[in-house]
């Protein structure tokens, strides 16, 4: 370590000089010169050094009581001198750095002891600055620490300490706190990381020493200094808080502190306190992202890759410190960890299907391992949503119906009117096959017609009853596709789409509907004395017909308890525990049987 016991001149002028020394309005408070160091250079502990296999160490620094900030009056011509305890220091190399809070270098001292008197007013840092043979930067008057790079060798920083150098009539000033020295309970570190928004809790303790003041209490801030939170005490959880960066101080004050609040900022501080150094909590919240693209089918065999194109997927708004591809069957188990997945050939992995996710992550995980599921991954770590890879041996049936929408259709059958469904009324989505066909069956599935297409089928004539349009693709030949038998056993690479209903009555016939009814179900407690009622727009009511209508309330047998005239008017409350069902009735003419009582299927 290069270190002497040459101490600096107590004379009115250092034996070295300030290149530039930054001064700060308000000197009477020195705790503003923290908050432009803090804010303005943001240096937490060791966050300056070198990675990989470097063993430099800066070291631990503290005043002689263990503090790491001191005031001192700069200008009285009585010595300052004092000498700053280091520990933990390693390193071929170790030189002292004097900075601005804005990290620029204005002194490269031989130290210690140090003796700032005659410097002039304004506040500076001192460091430790540890390094090995081979560092190639740049740490001379002028130049700023906020520039080291990694690139430049093996080195790290110490902490810094804090000296305000008060002059004049501010030297009478009298503010005896003291902040104290902060560090996360049982590991010594001031630096932090969580996964935040998990639901996990991230709580953690503080170690405080070395403070004194007639008050004491917590600050949490963002980065800029804006006073988030004022808690009463450690354990801090911050999980809530979402995704980004903290810092939490101790502060202690003397009575008539103002602008300690929450939204207010440590620059409008104004009264006899003083800030410990700050602990950092950076919270980690990983977002998978959405993916776009596919789904992709491939014929898995035939000897010809099946990639993904490399712009088959786009990800979009994934967060994370690490990502990769995860490749899973529909259980979720890992099959493979692709560099990406445009790397993955799926032929010859036989039929299935497999999903394809990007896994976003902070920090170490585990489980993210072939052969295990994805749903035990543990760590701070999100997925995506999900891209969908089909794939099916050579020779195997592809053929799919697919979806088919319209209808239902309802027709007077032997009225002499045309009944025909009216061309571009069904339409057809995701069907594949070399071959197509439209059918209509009965109700039984026995096929009455294989016309062209639904519009060309004149239904007048058929007589009452139901029957069944549905859509049919096959590839190469097939059996059974004949009127008079049944479509379920058509044989052959042949696949049916969902039905659309046609519904056949004849002129005169009761053509009264219930229709569909949406809502629901309700749950309440009854005999509490609130009143127990459907809200009013609740039920909705579709596809329903009738010159009349009927809301019916019956028990799970059908016995009709109440007929009101919409179910929002019931209230439910003191009928007892159980079950009952609401109905809606449509009714051409009288009925009979439609009373209280009585059941409804009667």
């Amino acid at each position: 370590m290069l270190q002497s016991n040459i101490r600096f001149s107590s004379l009115s002028k250092p034996s070295w000089s300030f290149a530039s020394v930054e001064t700060i309005t308000d000197i009477r408070n020195p705790i503003h010169l923290l908050f432009l160091f803090v804010l303005g250079l943001f240096i937490p502990l060791n966050a300056i050094s070198a990675q990989g296999s470097c063993t430099a160490e800066g070291g631990n620094l503290t005043f002689s009581d263990g503090s790491t900030s001191t005031v001192i009056c700069a200008d009285d011509g009585i010595s300052d001198a004092f000498t700053p305890t280091l520990n933990n220091a390693v390193g071929q190399n170790q030189v002292w750095l004097v900075t601005t809070n804005f990290g620029e270098i204005v002194a490269v001292p031989p130290g210690p002891t140090f003796d700032f008197e005659g410097a002039g007013d304004g506040a500076c840092f001192l460091y430790n600055f540890a390094f090995e043979d081979g560092f190639t930067g740049n740490i001379e008057v002028g130049d700023n620490i906020c520039d080291l790079d990694t690139d430049d060798g093996c080195f790290d920083l110490s902490n810094s300490i804090l000296v305000v150098r008060r002059i004049g009539d501010d030297c009478m000033m009298s503010c005896d706190v003291e902040g104290g020295n902060i560090t996360i309970a049982g590991s010594g570190e001031t630096v932090l990381e969580i996964c935040a928004g998990d639901g996990q809790p991230d709580p953690f303790d503080v170690d405080l020493s070395n403070n004194s003041g007639e008050n004491s209490g917590w600050v949490i801030t963002d980065l800029t200094g804006l006073i988030l939170a004022l808690p009463p005490s450690p354990p801090f959880d911050l999980d809530g808080a979402g995704p980004g960066t903290c810092l939490v101080y101790h502060i202690s004050f003397d009575n008539g502190l103002t602008g300690l609040e929450v939204d207010g900022n440590l620059d409008d501080l104004d009264g006899c306190f003083m800030l410990s150094n700050f602990i950092q909590v950076d919270r980690n919240q990983p977002d998978g992202g959405l993916l776009q693209g596919g789904p992709f089918e491939f014929t898995s065999g035939d000897g010809i890759p099946d990639m993904i194109p490399e712009d088959g997927i786009m990800v979009s708004n994934a967060v994370g410190e690490n990502f990769q591809w995860v490749i899973t069957d529909g259980n979720g188990i890992i099959l493979g960890l692709p560099p990406t997945f445009s790397a993955v050939d799926f032929d010859g992995t036989g039929a299935g299907n497999c999903l394809v996710w990007y896994l976003a992550f902070f920090g170490d995980i585990t489980g993210a391992e072939v052969g295990m599921d994805a749903n035990n991954i543990q760590g701070c770590f999100d997925l995506s949503n999900p891209i969908e890879v089909i794939r099916i041996n050579e020779g195997d049936c592809q053929a799919n119906g697919g979806d088919i929408f319209g209808g239902p259709f309802e027709f007077t059958s032997g009225d002499g009117m045309a009944d025909t469904i009216p061309a571009g009324s069904i339409t057809v989505a995701n069907s594949q096959g070399e071959n197509f066909q439209w059918i209509v069956t009965d109700g039984n599935g026995i096929i009455l017609g294989l016309p062209p297409m639904p519009s060309v089928v004149d239904f007048d004539g058929a007589g009452a009853g139901n029957c069944l349009i549905w859509y049919a693709r096959f590839d190469g030949e097939v059996t059974g596709l004949e009127p008079g038998l049944n479509a379920s056993n058509v044989q052959g690479c042949f696949d049916l789409s969902n039905p659309i209903e046609v519904l056949r009555t004849n002129e005169g016939d009761c053509q009264a509907n219930g229709g569909d009814i949406f809502g629901g179900p309700f749950e309440f407690t009854s005999g509490d004395g609130m009143a127990d009622t459907i809200p009013a727009g609740s039920i909705t009511v579709a596809n329903s017909q009738g010159e009349n209508f009927q809301w019916i309330v019956t028990d799970g047998n059908g016995i009709i308890l109440g007929l009101p005239p919409m179910p929002s008017v019931v209230d439910f409350d003191g009928a007892g525990a159980g079950n009952c069902l609401i109905w809606y009735a449509r009714f051409d003419g009288e009925v009979t049987g439609l009373e209280p009582g009585l059941n409804a299927n009667n």
